[in-house]
């Protein structure tokens, strides 16, 4: 499975090649939206998946998706920024992308102890292709910083 995030909504995606998709909430197609409008303060959603292949075998996933606020701050200029990490979760590549901030920026990826595992500087505009498939699998959190030192926090998923 793998989840995309748009204007907040994010999109989980089983994959092609499937006869059959059953999730939790009875819907049956490829994809399941979340929609965490309304959702405040750290919460924890499990997703479950069953589908079915054309022979008839069937197999069940659940994704544990950790909604978390912001963790680090905001920016200050009344500019809205946004950070996108995609696919998260990964197994190790994703793409960083950026918009909406000024000036240059560095990111640092931080375990779950706050310890920097992975730090370096934005090229965008645009996605930046950055490969994490060395850290061991769980949660990490992006921290991202301007000129003026403001900084901005998102969870990242990694998982094998």
């Amino acid at each position: 499975m793998t989840v995309k995030e748009s204007d907040g909504i994010f999109t989980i995606d089983a994959g092609a090649g499937f006869a059959s998709y059953l999730w939790q909430d009875g819907s049956t197609g490829q994809t399941f939206q979340i929609n965490p409008t309304g959702i405040f303060g750290n919460d924890t959603l499990q997703v479950i998946l069953k589908v079915t292949d054309n022979l008839g075998c069937q197999a069940t996933d659940t994704l544990t998706v950790f909604l978390i606020d912001d963790l680090t701050g905001v920016f200050s200029r009344n500019e809205p920024v946004r950070v996108f990490i995609s696919p998260n979760p990964s197994a190790g590549p994703v793409a960083l992308e950026i918009q909406g901030a000024t000036g240059k920026m560095t990111y640092q990826l931080l375990d779950t102890q706050g310890r920097v595992v992975e730090e370096g500087a934005y090229t965008g505009p645009g996605p930046m292709d950055l490969d994490w498939s060395g850290f061991p699998s769980g949660v990490y959190f992006i921290r991202l910083r301007s000129e003026t030192g403001e900084s901005y926090g998102r969870p990242v998923i990694l998982g094998r």
